[in-house]
């Protein structure tokens, strides 16, 4: 009777584990989802400021007007800070995935 009680404790014990490891599974699977779904978004977003930075770079070289020089600084001094912009949402995204790799290791 013992043996029988410890075996089912036992197995209760494992079956409780594995549910717990199950939800954790599922939590970091759909954190990994969720974190593709948003670095996708930036990577469409980056290309698309590439893509505008080349569209407006041809109508300035195209135009050769005087302020193309002021029109081109400008332009790129906005890119910059929309590129810097991007790259810390991205490092804060890779700390967070850091900090919740050293929690579930």
């Amino acid at each position: 009777m013992n043996l029988s009680r410890k075996l089912s404790k036992d197995a209760d014990q494992v079956k409780k584990h594995a549910e717990k490891l199950t939800t954790m599974f599922k939590e970091q699977r759909i954190f990994i989802q969720q974190t593709l779904i948003l670095q996708k978004s930036r990577m469409e977003e980056f290309k698309s400021l590439c893509e505008q930075y080349l569209e407006k770079f041809q109508i300035l070289r195209d135009s050769r007007g005087d302020s193309v020089a002021e029109e081109l600084r400008h332009l790129i001094a906005t890119l910059e800070i929309k590129l810097l912009m991007v790259n810390h949402q991205q490092e804060s995204a890779a700390a967070q995935q850091s900090l919740l790799d050293l929690l579930f290791s």
